[in-house]
């Protein structure tokens, strides 16, 4: 798992590439997470270059040590960044579960991205780690993140505190 490459770790999907993230798509990163409408249930911290250039360090650094993290997200056709996405320990949890997420460029909401993103990611996880709980995260009043959670085939498990804050969460039902 370790030793995995860079292009081991790379997801292709219908439209998008998901590419670990890595010092170079700090710029395209940063145009995404220095704006307000998408940090709003991030914590609600716009980053200047520097917070997303130390994001991307921690980043790599979770790659090497998890075999996991953030992917920044290219739609193909234009190799334009449209967002992020992520299956990550979930930090602190105390259940050691796998948390998927995303985060999208406001323009490039609305068009099944974070959908087609976060089921690469849970597919990643499902290969990678088997066996592992994988949940979502989300703030109570994020329904577009929630209706994707649906979408993914999760269901509402309540609120727990993650990332210091009451959290709406989503889980894979057992069977």
């Amino acid at each position: 798992m370790h030793g995995m490459s860079l292009s081991d770790r790379t997801i292709e999907t219908d439209r998008l590439l998901l590419v670990p993230c890595q010092k170079e798509h700090a710029a395209a990163l940063n145009r995404m997470n220095r704006l307000p409408e998408v940090m709003k249930y991030m914590g609600g911290h716009t980053e200047t270059l520097e917070d997303t250039l130390a994001f991307v360090e921690r980043v790599t650094a979770r790659w090497a040590e998890h075999g996991c993290s953030w992917w920044t997200a290219f739609e193909k056709t234009s190799n334009e960044c449209v967002g992020a996405a992520t299956l990550q320990y979930l930090p602190g949890d105390a259940k050691g579960r796998l948390e998927v997420g995303w985060r999208l460029l406001p323009s490039q909401q609305g068009k099944g991205f974070a959908t087609e993103a976060g089921q690469a990611a849970v597919d990643y996880g499902r290969r990678n780690f088997p066996g592992e709980e994988i949940v979502a995260v989300a703030h109570p009043e994020n329904t577009p993140s929630h209706h994707v959670m649906e979408r993914l085939g999760m269901s509402y498990a309540g609120v727990e505190e993650h990332y210091g804050e009451p959290c709406a969460v989503y889980a894979f039902q057992s069977d």
